[in-house]
């Protein structure tokens, strides 16, 4: 039966079903070509039209562009023989454009001398069997359908589509069986696409972008063709392996003997700020998606779009999703669950609360992120990635890895070590590793495996609730490869030595000061800490300084947006506090700032939690256009300010405990390798402990004497201090330790109150109305009051100063908190001995013991407060200035001096009992304390306000320097191993032997000879000979010689040499003197 309306002519236009076969149609499958990218538009495009798209712009001038090709012909192989075989070009241009004229006057033939055959095959006209002539115009003519206003090359006129498939009503639907005119689809093996005409001058280029697919059967066609089209409007997004850890430089500290070195790797943030692009833009689709699978979906697992997103975005990030109201409702399997009931929300209610939420109908979802990366690994290879180790030996024996089969894993080698989070959830900024032997050269490389793209889901079968698989993608992981071009992998050679006369790089911290305050401290006073990850050239010291600031914000300037690059770059820190200068209500204000300005293009990296905004200056007159670009950071701080210099280099709020130096200044070419660790969180923590004796120098843990600091309650912020306790002696006095006498326990009371009479006391406490009333202050309540008769006054064995304010601590103690005393027995007292062995002892009333609670009472200066709104606030005053003729608000608060209690109550005693300074029987050991030893306490200060931590970096000095300011010398020079016995650690390929000289200066002479004086070698070296210690991986050049020189043990005659005993000499001239050292070393076979 032919199709309806369509012609036949004889058997060469079939109809369907009379040319149907088993063999043919979706049986033998499918191919076709999606043609994304040509020089008539972009199917990305469609991007500017999708309103959930975030390119949405439909007055974009290419927003309608998203065809992509006008020209397709069906000429076959009958047809393609007669066109284009006889190689006549211009019916081969006539077939390509779909020009009649020209395809019929290359083939030298009139449409009539053509058959009914012919002329369908290369013509498919749906006005067939009509035939063209110059006369007929479109009549017989090749198909063509013009789609509205559609104009690829902008000239104005409406272009059109040359397809055969279309005809002047429109183009048949996809997988139609019928062309234009009612005529079967039939194509004999070949088709023809193309685009044009496109005006190129002599040197253009163009592009296509197409897709070549096949399969077996409609549906999974079409998928593949969705999930083409899906992936070139993605920008190519597939599963990517994570953000490679990038090692932006190496650290390594050489020595002879393998205890003396250690290596450190510095990351950037790479690892810990990695989005995966293509989990994000499954999320965006899921959420965009509102058909009835995807509701559905949704409805059983309204957090899968968080959850999604929580494997893609950096951990921590907050994480946000509205459903409507009736796809939130709770499991009763599991309460801390949604869903289960009911029935999906239409797709205009999902797209509603997208679009215009309202608490009645949606409802709000909210997460965290767990992170991209799950596990970071660190591999390490001895002989340059042939094998790797897990081992911390010197022998770096090659670890593969097998499964519990003996086959191999994913990785064929076993890690050397895993990196484990912080408390803040982020993979740490540097990896340490002590296992290594200088002179030789190491390859690490850091792999990084996301979490799984897996997520278990609810689904509904049958009437049952069920769970499954929502499969996105499986874990990815880097590559391992010793290829040190990738920046996940690091060679490092870890120098035996360093030039002759060359001191390492040297940091000195200079002091800290709160600028707010205007106190001085040490660096102790903060989790602070600097490590350098390249040598420091030159001679000049580098001037460094972390400040800390409770607001931050930066300017940039652009004087010509026309332009590269910017004028200038303004940083302003501030200390905040709270105020009330608007009448009653508490608010936030500056009360000081420092201004930093950057002239020119050198950035100023700005990282963390900000908003950004840009102001345009439109042009005027001869003025360009310029742009001011603002950083306002968000939250109460604080954030950190690296100054080199005097210039600001970097403003983060991002800090860790470790490594807060941003991603964007570790990628600089001027990055000067100075990593600042700073951790806010250890603020008003002990820091440490340490006790010191005067000839001896700081104390080992085992040697403190038993007293301790203990039971400690803070007043003030003013407390988290460093204090010093200096003795006079022994705590207990001259007496102690006791021996107790069970059977004269009259003897032991007298023995120990007659040594704490006997004591060396230098200090006493404070008994009255001034500490009282300080007491009070902080103890006193509607039924209690400190008064002076609530106060003992008792002499102290020492004294205690505040080291940040140097200033000496008054200490008070209540009496009805002494050791012992109770409502029934006001007299203190304290027991000796252990177990059965005791005795109750009587304390004077005028000594203190260890374990009496003491209170600090200490004078300082502070700014004044008041209560507003039930809120502690800044009495302050408020001063207008004129800045640039607008008026400016500045608090200045008032400074005070008052006098508190900072500890209280603090106890210098015996951590969790009474101390027993009892020697013998009932003894449980006990250390005094001497004369003039110090207990010293550090605390971490409150980080609050403007805090100035400055410390200077001293140079690495190379051979330039060495020549200039470095007293070169060949006394340290060695030979390692020695004896060489056999073999030597530093042999890292096979057959290969190797000794080391190390401590040699930048060039000079060495010749080697046996015992006998018989020359065995000569070898001559420059710098550039010496091993070369680098900082960093292959895209860094920034290299130190060592004064490293190896030798192959062989003679001038290419021979290996013998065991025995052999001498050299090394001959030097540095800066015009010249230098000479001679030596021995032993070769054992």
């Amino acid at each position: 039966v032919n199709i309806p309306g369509g012609y036949r002519a004889g058997r060469a236009i079939r109809g369907c079903t009379s040319n149907a076969s088993s063999t043919r149609g979706f049986a033998g499958g499918a191919q076709g070509i999606v043609v994304f990218n040509s020089p008539l538009g972009d199917l990305r495009n469609k991007k500017f039209s999708d309103p959930t798209s975030p390119f949405y712009f439909p007055a974009h001038p290419n927003a309608g562009d998203t065809i992509t090709f006008n020209q397709a012909n069906a000429c076959g192989f009958s047809c393609a023989s007669q066109q284009f075989f006889p190689y006549v070009a211009r019916a081969a241009l006539g077939a390509y454009t779909n020009n009649i004229a020209e395809s019929l006057a290359g083939r030298g033939k009139t449409a009539g001398e053509l058959s009914d055959g012919e002329y369908f095959d290369l013509v498919h006209n749906e006005d067939f069997p009509a035939r063209w002539s110059p006369a007929t115009g479109d009549v017989g003519a090749y198909n063509k359908y013009v789609p509205g206003n559609w104009d690829y090359d902008k000239d104005g006129n409406p272009d059109t589509l040359y397809v055969t498939s279309c005809g002047r009503t429109g183009c048949v639907t996809p997988w139609t069986d019928t062309l234009p005119g009612g005529f079967p689809n039939n194509i004999h093996n070949a088709y023809h696409l193309g685009s044009g005409p496109t005006k190129l001058r002599a040197g253009d280029t163009t592009s296509f972008v197409v897709s070549f697919i096949s399969s077996r059967d409609s549906s999974s066609f079409v998928r593949q063709v969705d999930n083409m089209l899906a992936l070139y409007q993605s920008f190519w997004l597939f599963p990517e392996p994570p953000c490679p850890a990038n090692i932006v430089s190496a650290s390594a500290t050489g020595g002879n003997r393998q205890f003396d070195t250690f290596l450190t790797l510095f990351l950037d943030q790479s690892i810990n700020n990695c989005q995966d692009r293509f989990l994000l833009e499954q999320a965006r689709l899921l959420q965009a998606d509102t058909s009835l699978s995807a509701r559905t979906l949704r409805f059983y697992n309204p957090n899968l779009v968080n959850q999604i997103r929580g494997r893609a975005l950096p951990r921590g990030t907050a994480l946000v999703d509205t459903v409507p109201s009736a796809s939130a409702i709770r499991d009763p399997r599991d309460s801390t669950k949604f869903v289960v009931s009911g029935s999906p929300a239409t797709a205009a209610e999902f797209l509603a609360c997208r679009t215009s939420f309202s608490s009645s109908r949606c409802a709000i979802l909210r997460d965290v992120a767990v992170g991209v990366v799950d596990t970071v690994f660190v591999f390490k290879s001895c002989d340059n990635g042939n094998s790797y180790t897990n081992s911390g030996l010197a022998s770096c024996t090659p670890a593969p890895a097998r499964d519990v089969s003996g086959q191999t894993p994913g990785f064929p080698w076993q890690a050397y070590a895993r990196l484990s989070r912080d408390a803040s959830g982020r993979f740490p900024a540097t990896f340490a590793d002590g296992n290594v032997t200088g002179g030789v050269t190491y390859t690490y490389v850091v792999v990084g495996q996301t979490f799984s793209g897996i997520f278990p889901i609810n689904t509904l079968r049958g009437a049952a609730i069920v769970s499954d698989s929502f499969v996105i993608r499986p874990r990815t992981v880097n590559g391992l490869t010793a290829s040190s071009s990738n920046r996940n992998v690091a060679t490092v050679y870890v120098p035996a030595s360093v030039q002759a006369g060359a001191p390492p790089a040297n940091i000195r911290f200079v002091g800290v000061k709160n600028l707010t305050t205007t106190l001085s401290d040490t660096s102790a006073a903060f989790s602070f800490g600097v490590t350098l990850a390249k040598p420091i050239r030159g001679l000049d010291t580098l001037h460094a300084a972390l400040l800390s600031s409770d607001s931050a914000e930066v300017t940039v300037f652009d004087s010509d947006t026309l332009t590269a690059g910017v004028t200038s770059t303004t940083v302003e820190l501030f200390a905040l506090a709270d105020t009330a200068f608007v009448g009653t209500s508490p608010r936030r204000a500056a009360i000081q700032s420092q201004t930093f300005t950057v002239t020119g293009s050198a950035p100023v990296d700005v990282a963390g939690r900000f908003v950004r905004k840009d102001s345009i200056v439109p042009a005027s007159g001869s003025t360009p256009a310029q742009r001011y670009t603002f950083y306002r950071f968000l939250g109460r701080g604080p954030q950190a300010t690296l100054l080199l210099n005097g210039q600001p280099v970097f403003v983060t709020d991002t800090l860790p405990a470790t490594g807060i130096t941003p991603a964007a200044t570790v990628a600089r070419n001027d990055f000067p390798g100075i990593f600042v660790g700073f951790d806010p969180s250890r603020q008003r923590s002990l820091n440490g402990i340490n006790w010191f004796q005067p000839g001896i120098g700081q104390l080992a843990s085992p040697a403190f004497p038993t007293i301790g600091w203990t039971g400690v309650t803070a007043r003030s912020d003013a407390a988290y201090s460093t204090y010093r306790v200096t003795f006079s002696g022994k705590s207990y006095g001259p007496g102690a330790p006791f021996t107790l006498n069970i059977a004269d326990p009259g003897a032991v009371n007298t023995a120990f109150q007659s040594s704490l009479q006997n004591r060396t006391d230098v200090s006493a406490t404070a008994a009255d109305a001034a500490a009282a009333a300080a007491l009070n202050r902080v103890l006193g309540t509607s039924t209690r009051t400190i008064t002076t008769d609530s106060l003992a006054a008792l002499t102290l064995p020492f004294n205690i100063t505040n080291v940040r304010t140097n200033g000496e601590v008054t200490i008070a103690v209540l009496r009805n908190e002494r050791p012992g005393v109770t409502a029934a027995s006001p007299e203190p007292s304290q027991r000796l001995g252990a177990s059965s062995d005791t005795v109750r002892v009587s304390i004077p009333d005028d000594r203190w013991v260890p374990g009496d609670r003491l209170y600090f009472i200490e004078t300082f200066s502070t700014f004044a407060t008041d209560t507003v709104a039930g809120r502690e606030v800044l009495e302050d005053s408020l001063v207008i200035t004129t800045v640039n003729g607008r008026p400016d608000t500045t608090v200045v608060p008032k400074t005070v001096t008052v006098t508190r209690v900072t500890w209280g109550p603090a106890t210098i005693g015996c951590s969790g009992q009474p101390c027993n300074p009892v020697l013998g029987s009932g003894g449980t050991g006990f250390t005094e304390t001497n004369k003039d030893q110090q207990l010293t306490v550090v605390y971490f200060a409150p980080v609050s306000g403007l805090v100035r931590i400055d410390f200077d970096v001293s140079s690495s000095l190379d051979a330039a320097g060495l020549a200039q300011g470095g007293e070169p010398t060949l006394k340290n020079v060695r030979v390692v191993p020695n004896p060489y016995v056999m073999f030597s650690q530093y042999e890292q390929v096979a057959g290969t032997k190797r000794l080391l000289f190390t401590n040699l200066p930048a060039s000079g002479t060495l010749n080697i000879y046996t015992a006998s004086g018989q020359f065995i070698q000569r070898l001559t070296w420059t710098e550039s000979d010496l091993d070369k210690n680098c900082a960093a991986t292959v895209n860094t050049t920034d290299c130190q010689s060592t004064g490293d020189l190896y030798w192959n043990l062989r003679t001038k005659e290419d021979l290996e040499i013998g065991p025995g005993f052999y001498i050299f000499v090394i001959k030097a001239e540095i800066d015009g003197r010249k230098h000479e050292k001679l030596g021995k070393f032993v070769v054992i076979h």
